[in-house]
C-alpha cells in the first residue's frame, strides 16, 4: 500500500509543469515598462509600487512633464520620452519627428532628465486606442534621431510587431544604441532566437505576453508566456538570460495601475521557477546594468 501510494505521489509530480512546486522567487524586482498618464498623482503611482515590492522603474513620460516628474521620484526610477509626436487624422495614425521636439528631447538626455526614448510606436497592430500603422525607421528622420539617441548613451525602447520581417536590420544599423523590444515584439520564441544570436544590442521587455491581468493576451486566450511556460520560452529565458527584462506596461489608467501588485506577483511565480542566476538577471541584473552602462 505505501508503495503504491508513493507511486501515485510520484507520477502526479512527474505530470504538473515545470516549476509548479517551486517558491515564488524572492529578490529584488525592477520594472522596465511602465508608463505615468497625465491625470494620476506620482505618489498614487509609487505607492503601488511599494505595495508590489518593486524598488524602480522605467517610467514612459509625456516629454513636456518630465522635467517636473524628474525632482519628484526616487533615484531608482529612470525617465523616458519621445521625440516623435502622434498625429489622428484621415482614418489612421501617423507618427512623425518634430524639430522642437527633438531638440527638447536632446537637452533632457543631456542633462540626465531622460535616459532614452520610449514608448516609440514602430509598427503597431495590437492596441486598445490606435488604429494599425507603422513608422518609417529607414528615413533620414529616424536616421537623426538615433544619431541623437547614441550621442547621449540612451536607451531605445521600441514596440514593433514586424521584427523578423526586415525591419529589424536598424538594430545593425545603429550598432551604438541599445534596443530594447516592447513586449518581445509578440513573436515567437524562435524568432527572437534568431534576432538575439544577430544582434549584441537588443533586448526585450516580458510585458503583456506574461500578462493574464490585462492588455491583449486575451485575444489569444492567455499569455503566450505563462507563469509556468512551455519548454521552447523556458529555454530561450535560460539561454538569453542577459536580454530579457521585467514589465508591466502600467499606466493606460488608474485601475490598470491598481493591478502592478498582481502583475509582479505572477512574475515571482515565473522566475521560481528558473535556476536562481538566471532569474536574478531577469528581476533587476539586466536592469541595473543598463542604468550603469548608459
Amino acid at each position: 500500500m505505501k508503495r503504491l501510494f508513493l507511486q501515485i505521489i510520484m507520477t502526479f509530480l512527474m505530470a504538473m509543469p515545470a516549476g509548479s512546486l517551486a517558491a515564488k522567487y524572492d529578490g529584488r524586482l525592477l520594472d522596465a515598462h511602465a508608463h505615468i498618464p497625465r491625470g494620476v498623482s506620482v505618489d498614487f503611482i509609487l505607492a503601488q509600487y511599494a505595495k508590489a515590492g518593486v524598488e524602480g522603474a522605467m517610467l514612459f513620460v509625456k516629454l513636456g512633464d518630465a522635467s517636473s516628474l524628474k525632482d519628484r521620484l526616487p533615484a531608482g526610477f529612470q525617465l523616458f520620452s519621445d521625440g516623435y509626436k502622434k498625429f489622428r487624422g484621415g482614418g489612421g495614425v501617423t507618427f512623425k519627428l518634430r524639430e522642437k521636439r527633438l531638440q527638447k528631447f536632446a537637452s533632457l538626455l543631456a542633462d540626465g532628465t531622460l535616459r532614452g526614448a520610449g514608448e516609440f510606436y514602430s509598427a503597431i497592430s495590437y492596441h486598445p486606442r490606435m488604429k494599425s500603422f507603422q513608422t518609417d525607421i529607414s528615413s533620414s528622420d529616424f536616421r537623426r534621431y538615433m544619431r541623437t539617441v547614441a550621442k547621449h548613451k540612451g536607451i531605445f525602447h521600441i514596440h514593433d510587431e514586424r521584427m523578423g520581417k526586415g525591419r529589424e536590420v536598424i538594430f545593425g544599423q545603429h550598432p551604438d544604441v541599445i534596443f530594447v523590444l516592447a513586449h518581445c515584439g509578440y513573436l515567437a520564441p524562435r524568432t527572437l532566437r534568431a534576432l538575439f544570436e544577430q544582434y549584441p544590442n537588443l533586448m526585450a521587455d516580458l510585458s503583456l505576453i506574461t500578462n493574464a491581468h490585462f492588455g491583449i493576451s486575451k485575444r489569444w486566450g492567455g499569455p503566450k508566456i505563462t507563469t509556468h511556460p512551455r519548454a521552447s520560452w523556458r529555454q530561450l529565458l535560460i539561454d538569453h538570460a542577459d536580454r530579457f527584462l521585467v514589465g508591466s506596461d502600467i499606466g493606460a489608467d488608474r485601475e490598470r495601475i491598481t493591478k502592478l501588485a498582481a502583475v509582479m506577483d505572477d512574475y515571482r511565480v515565473l522566475l521560481g521557477g528558473l535556476p536562481r542566476t538566471v532569474a536574478d538577471k531577469i528581476a533587476h541584473g539586466n536592469f541595473e546594468r543598463l542604468m550603469r552602462a548608459r
